[in-house]
């Protein structure tokens, strides 16, 4: 009888350890099926992130061309606005030189 009991609690060890090495082998495999799938699911948002910036730099590329553009125009108005104005001036401001140098020097 004490060795059919001590078989039996040796079956029921062996039987435990036998369980105990499959969850093992479980939770490895679940670990791995996770790692696999957190990587997929990195190297996706990687993927995206990179499709993202390229459009942003793009994007902003065209932006500063535009503002660019947008920046000499006003800077070509602008002067043609001042040779406009020192165009219509012009004749007054030689008249106003000459009345001046005439006053200062005299005839």
């Amino acid at each position: 009888m004490a060795n059919t009991t001590l078989d039996e609690m040796q079956l029921i060890e062996e039987e435990v350890n036998h369980i105990l090495q499959d969850y093992d082998q479980q939770i490895a495999a679940s670990q791995a099926s996770i790692q696999e799938k957190l990587t997929k699911v990195a190297d996706q948002y990687d993927q995206e992130t990179q499709v993202q910036v390229a459009n942003l730099e793009v994007n902003y590329q065209q932006e500063r061309q535009d503002l660019q553009m947008k920046v000499d125009q006003t800077i070509a108005d602008n002067q043609a606005k001042i040779d406009a104005a020192l165009t219509d001036r012009k004749a007054d401001l030689i008249r106003q030189i000459v009345e001046e140098v005439v006053e200062k020097y005299g005839n």
